[in-house]
């Protein structure tokens, strides 16, 4: 009888220590599947982000570009072309033709009034003309 409740008493401690091993296993076993899915979920959820982001400057351009055609179909801009690119001019309108004569008149009057000097003076024989030199 001491020989039967001794292997009784091991067998419960075996049995608890299986399943408590059993147990751990199991623990473990679930929590590497939710650490990977909880990776997948970051991972999906910045390629959403990204994605949205790239939605937003899409609808941006979009946005961008749908008023430019409407721009450019608009007939302020066929006037403006006409204008410009084919001479043409409204009823009663003059046409003025200013011709480019390749001459800048701000530059020329910028030369025009700085005092040219001799490039034989030095630089200092200048300034020593600029201020002691009797006006």
């Amino acid at each position: 009888m001491a020989n039967e409740s001794l292997r009784s008493t091991i067998q419960r401690k075996l049995g608890s220590k299986a399943i408590l091993l059993a147990g751990l296993l199991l623990l473990l076993l679930f929590s590497a599947n939710f650490i990977r899915s909880r990776s997948g979920n970051r991972a999906i959820n910045r390629e959403i982000s990204s994605l949205e982001t790239d939605i937003n400057q899409l609808e941006q351009d979009n946005t961008r570009l749908a008023e430019l055609i409407k721009y450019l179909n608009s007939p302020a801009y066929l006037e403006e072309k006409a204008r410009t690119d084919l001479g043409l001019r409204k009823p009663g309108e003059r046409a003025v033709i200013v011709p480019d004569t390749g001459a800048n008149p701000i530059a020329e009057a910028a030369n025009a009034s700085t005092p040219t000097s001799s490039p034989a003076t030095s630089n200092p024989g200048r300034w020593w003309r600029y201020f002691f030199a009797k006006k």
